[in-house]
């Protein structure tokens, strides 16, 4: 164990595999832009690009370039992937010896198509992410953490969420958490019972949308439409401390008991939208587990996002506290405020 306190980022691991083919068709289909792939098609790949990530992984790097100690527990097998992902971690100096390395099914590996908007198509193998189980859960290292993130989790170990974040609470140690549709729609009732153990809890928009209806059904509140400002309070009411929902383009909502808050987003181009949610949840955590208050914190999110948007390298380059200072000067980002 660690004798320095660290951040522990909880989650999956993925061999992300970025693909670039001229031969992929774009079209704009409305209402949405789709690519095209005719069935029996051989299309030439002009580059291929591999990365550590998932939610456990993208939220520990970007933690890491924040200055924290960062230990980040997964699951992987020892095949090539796997051994891709303990590389690539190892060179950046994240803590990776709470990893599980032995899982008899393969490391988890998503297929990433390039789209001109740089919204990019997964393909997504969960693989080993989908065998924790709840013994498997790193219990022991809440002891030395000054901090948990909960990226999205799936299988055994998402329905064992709330204890996990009750652990971390009756400890006084703040708990982020950060799922996906996926985890929201097959366990949401175990996502309800951690609420009151947690500091902070993040969705987009379309997931609070769905969070809401079942959040309604909880405490019969049938009748009251969606709103950000309506979803957040019944948030708040489970006894989570700060409720998030990231809208895009429309920059960041968060509510805490004295007030609501609305964040624009940070002006950028988009190069690849991979992990935004996961560096923006990961640099809002950091800074509120560094002192810093919630709009700092939601303008730090909001900047250090968009510097993944924009960003060509893999992986991405992000900021650390001293920069985002400066960045925040020179963007002057305002965040308004309005009293609860």
């Amino acid at each position: 164990m660690k004798e320095e306190p660290f951040i522990l980022s909880i989650g999956s691991a993925v061999c992300d595999t970025f693909i670039e083919s001229d031969d992929l068709q774009s079209r704009n289909i409305e209402p949405k832009p789709f690519l095209l792939i005719e069935e029996g098609a051989k299309l030439h790949v002009s580059r291929l690009r591999r990365m550590a990530g998932g939610g456990a992984l993208n939220a520990a790097r970007c933690l890491k370039h924040l200055g924290f100690n960062t230990a980040a527990f997964f699951k992987l097998a020892h095949d090539e992937a796997g051994v891709k992902i303990l590389q690539e971690l190892h060179n950046e100096g994240i803590d990776t010896h709470l990893a599980i390395t032995n899982s008899s099914t393969s490391t988890a590996t998503s297929f990433i198509l390039k789209a001109p908007s740089g919204n990019h198509p997964i393909l997504a193998y969960r693989g080993a992410n989908d065998t924790i189980t709840f013994k498997e859960l790193p219990f022991e290292a809440i002891q030395k953490a000054e901090g948990v993130y909960l990226a999205p989790l799936s299988g055994e170990a998402a329905a064992h969420v709330d204890l996990f974040a009750k652990k971390a609470k009756e400890k006084g140690i703040p708990v982020f958490h950060n799922l996906n549709i996926h985890q929201l729609t097959s366990k949401a009732l175990e996502v309800l019972k951690a609420l009151p153990f947690l500091t902070a809890f993040m969705l987009n928009h379309k997931e609070a949308e769905l969070f809401f209806k079942v959040l309604q059904a909880q405490n019969g509140h049938t009748k009251i439409e969606f709103s950000l400002q309506n979803y957040c309070t019944l948030i708040l009411e489970q006894g989570t401390e700060i409720a998030i929902v990231t809208n895009g383009p429309e920059g960041v909502f968060a509510a805490s008991k004295e007030a609501f808050y609305t964040c624009p987003s940070t002006k950028t181009t988009v190069l690849n939208t991979v992990g935004a949610g996961d560096t923006c949840g990961a640099t809002i955590f950091g800074s509120l587990i560094k002192g810093y208050p919630l709009e700092t914190a939601l303008i730090y999110g909001s900047i250090n996002s968009a510097r993944l948007l924009a960003s060509a390298t893999l992986p991405p380059r992000l900021f650390s506290f001293s920069e985002l200072e400066v960045e925040a000067d020179r963007l002057h980002i305002t965040v308004q405020k309005t009293a609860r």
